[in-house]
């Protein structure tokens, strides 16, 4: 429910450039939406359960770290996990006019956030709460401070 929410809010449109980040269920509807679709998985063992799914959708498959997009000028980018604050590799990978939808989770509760990369600045606009399993990677290492 909550990925089509997600995809609801990024306003897809056939012929954009998609990249679906630890995100393999909406990278296969976006590629029968239409869209030009690459989804990003950091374990290869992903692939090999969904891997002949998507080639049949359509989708290229790219096996590199969540925090570092293959590729770039997208027009949109989501991911079916949650990150503690939006990675700004991500909104790096978007053109301008890009969007981004991503679960932004510090505890136990989140919310689902859109966001729009402009020529100078980045907007955000809350969609939805939602509490996905944080991405694993995703997290920052522990670290002391006085």
């Amino acid at each position: 429910r909550d990925v089509a929410k997600l995809l609801q809010g990024l306003d897809a449109r056939a012929g954009e450039k998609a990249l679906a980040i630890a995100a393999p269920y909406a990278a296969a509807v976006l590629a029968h939406m239409g869209l030009s679709v690459t989804a990003q998985e950091s374990d290869a063992a992903v692939f090999d359960v969904v891997g002949a799914a998507l080639a049949e959708a359509g989708v290229e498959t790219v096996v590199a770290p969540l925090s570092q997009p293959q590729g770039e000028g997208y027009d949109l980018i989501i991911s079916e996990g949650a990150v503690i604050e939006r990675p700004e590799s991500w909104i790096a990978a978007l053109r301008p006019g890009g969007r981004l939808a991503v679960v932004e989770r510090d505890g136990a509760s989140g919310a689902a956030i859109l966001y729009v990369r402009g020529r100078e600045g980045v907007s955000r606009r809350e969609l939805f709460d939602a509490a996905p399993e944080l991405l694993a990677e995703m997290v920052p290492a522990p670290a002391f401070a006085l």
